[in-house]
């Protein structure tokens, strides 16, 4: 199934959705959506998704180079 969405105006909304309600192959789900425009980009989306996890993406590395040959060598 594929989805489409819509933005449509408060005074088209109506109009439009009874004519969709007329077209039998057309399953209606209404939903509000808040997000604002300079949110609905990708690098906003991700920024959310990485605010929300519980584990820290990296650790706190002071020396990467020293922290690289030990992650490497932890393997050998």
């Amino acid at each position: 199934m594929k989805n489409i969405v819509l933005e449509v105006g408060d005074n088209e909304y109506p109009l439009l959705l009874q004519f969709l309600r007329t077209l039998q192959y057309v399953r209606i789900n209404e939903s509000v959506s808040v997000i604002s425009p300079q949110e609905n980009n990708q690098l906003m989306q991700l920024k959310r998704i990485l605010q929300k996890q519980t584990s820290p993406l990296f650790k706190d590395i002071s020396d990467p180079l020293a922290w690289q040959n030990a992650q490497r060598n932890e393997w050998a």
